[in-house]
């Protein structure tokens, strides 16, 4: 697990390394900023960034809302209790989790393995989508290509697809690899085969 600690206490490295001691840490990097933090994720992958406001370049909202918005990193917000409503209102709709200071050690673990199983959650989702998506252009594809068939040689689409099917097992090939080479190849005479 990568770390981004955007604070400019120098007490919050040795305690956040305390508190991560029996995760499976493999660094923490620690920057004043949250620009800094930013090159620093455009740099390399990290899991999550913890930000204290106030940051030296900003107050620390508009910049986790930013880094919430525009990655799949976990973040963390460390606010002042009195304003812990107001900073909430405007950041927590983007997915930062935003924690009221002075905490507990206790409670700032919690917080990081409450974010920590809910960016894997994310993460399941983002790829359980893709594999879909992923899915139903494959399946696009070869619609397309039942759909010349039909055309070409005024097959039903259950005949169509019968013949990409076994277009496919004749051949050790997938349906789509079958589809592709048939749009691929709109003249070839299909109908012989």
């Amino acid at each position: 697990m990568k770390v981004i600690l955007v604070s400019n206490s120098s007490n919050a490295l040795s305690l956040f390394k305390e508190i991560l001691r029996n995760s499976n840490l493999q660094s923490i990097v620690q920057v004043a900023s949250i620009s800094e933090a930013k090159q620093e994720l455009r740099n390399e992958r990290f899991d999550f960034v913890i930000i204290q406001t106030p940051a030296a370049d900003e107050m620390g909202t508009r910049g986790a809302k930013e880094i919430a918005i525009s990655t799949q990193v976990g973040v963390i917000l460390l606010v002042k209790n009195a304003i812990y409503d107001q900073v909430l209102y405007q950041v927590g709709e983007c997915g930062v989790f935003v924690v009221s200071m002075p905490s507990t050690k206790q409670v700032l673990y919690q917080s990081i393995n409450f974010v920590i199983a809910h960016q894997k959650k994310v993460i399941q989702l983002e790829n359980e989508i893709a594999k879909h998506k992923k899915k139903l252009q494959d399946e696009k594809v070869i619609m397309r290509a039942k759909l010349l068939l039909v055309e070409q040689y005024h097959w039903s689409e259950q005949k169509a697809h019968r013949f990409i099917e076994k277009q496919a097992m004749d051949h050790s090939r997938t349906k789509l690899q079958i589809a592709r080479e048939l749009l691929g190849s709109e003249t070839n005479e299909v109908g012989k085969n």
